[in-house]
């Protein structure tokens, strides 16, 4: 059974309104290929197969020989010898058709794609499920959502899919890896990665994992962009305009799902105190499917005050996003030394316990608490988003 993605499909719908390519990206099993297969009046072709490859041994002749007026799905489209030229001359030369192009890395990873398609494309991450997938698969526990994280066939497994996150990893490193990057020792990379997944949300120092996986400090920046080119992992940059003891350097990672958090750290099921660092996973993952390549940035001071996420669209003031697992566990110290030196702006506490939006005033700050399925509604209301008509079906 295709269970139906209604805010990505209508992402994808728009993007095709506007551009005649839509590049969805993802890692492995996230559900592009069930996604597309759930496109109504699409063709599909899986570009892993030698005799799908065949056909654009002549791009002309294969287009020339498809509808004038129709979507195609190139998934896996790296396979391809030149997909970049594939694709150029789909949207020079047929301009009625619509492509939706996959893949599990960004486009710039290839060497294939020498032309980036700037103005002919759209570029969709497609992220471990959000709110509105949520509400689509019909899950009602957010803790499981947590602990078994965001890959629709670990969340639907009967039992906590212990064996296939490890499966999924010697997957990534044969097929991701090994195939689009140079990288030599697999010993040394896949302790950096299970390092990096058990110290995931903390702020990243490339020295501290040099010794552990015997690689020099610069391989391990190497490597961090290898986890960030295939969205296994988000280095999240400090905000700062060089005020006196504010963090300017140091990124805070943070792994792409929530349940290789959980299965790195032994977890098969969560305590009270487990939960907070989830959360701030999974409200990062919300933003990141709403705001798509939009920047996203935390807080820090020398005296370890810290803001979550910031948020600055179009010369805005900065927005501050806190996220508790319950609303009661704010400190407002962060915030008010936050706000002494950027008074401006909107304040937002996203919680799991909060079941309608309020607004409530403390110690002299406008603080909006939203639960998470209120938060694109919010940053729509407010100007800061723009309206993704999701197909029917969904909640907000």
């Amino acid at each position: 059974m295709i269970i139906n993605r209604n805010f990505w499909l209508g992402l994808l719908r728009e993007s095709l309104e506007s551009r005649s390519i839509a590049w969805l990206a993802g890692v492995r099993r996230v559900g592009k290929t069930v996604l597309c297969s759930s496109i109504p009046d699409s063709e599909y072709f899986d570009c892993e197969l030698p005799r799908v490859r065949k056909y654009f041994e002549d791009e002309e002749a294969f287009f020339r020989s498809l509808k004038k007026e129709k979507i195609i799905i190139l998934d896996e489209i790296h396979r391809l010898d030149n997909p970049s030229q594939v694709l150029k001359i789909a949207a020079d030369h047929f301009p009625g058709l619509k492509i939706i192009a996959t893949g599990s890395s960004s486009l710039s990873t290839s060497k294939k794609f020498r032309d980036t398609l700037t103005g002919r494309k759209h570029n969709i991450r497609l992220t471990p499920l959000n709110t509105y997938d949520i509400k689509d698969f019909n899950i009602n526990d957010t803790g499981m959502r947590l602990l078994r994280g965001g890959l629709p066939p670990f969340i639907l497994s009967s039992a906590f899919p212990e064996k296939e996150f490890q499966e999924w990893m010697d997957s990534f490193w044969a097929k991701d890896v090994q195939e689009l990057f140079s990288v030599g020792k697999k010993a040394s990379f896949m302790k950096f990665v299970e390092l990096l997944f058990l110290q995931s949300g903390g702020m990243f120092e490339a020295t501290k994992f040099s010794r552990p996986c015997e690689v020099s400090r610069v391989t391990i920046q190497n490597y961090l962009n290898i986890l960030e080119q295939t969205f296994i992992a988000s280095a999240i940059k400090p905000f700062s305009t060089y005020k006196p003891n504010e963090i300017t350097y140091a990124p805070k990672v943070y792994a792409f799902d929530t349940g290789f958090v959980c299965y790195y750290r032994g977890w098969d099921k969560l305590r009270n105190e487990d939960h907070g660092l989830l959360w701030e996973h999974f409200v990062l993952n919300e933003l990141m499917s709403l705001l798509q390549d939009f920047r996203i940035n935390y807080w820090r001071d020398k005296q370890r005050h810290e803001i979550d996420f910031i948020l600055q669209f179009h010369g805005k003031p900065p927005i501050t996003i806190e996220c508790r697992w319950k609303s009661e566990q704010l400190n407002l110290k962060s915030l008010i030394r936050f706000r002494e030196l950027y008074p401006e702006g909107l304040n937002a506490v996203v919680a799991e316990d909060i079941t309608r939006p309020m607004e409530k005033e403390k110690n002299g700050l406008k603080i909006h608490y939203l639960g998470l399925k209120d938060l694109a509604g919010w940053l729509k209301e407010k100007g800061l988003m723009r309206n993704i008509t999701c197909s029917k079906g969904a909640h907000h």
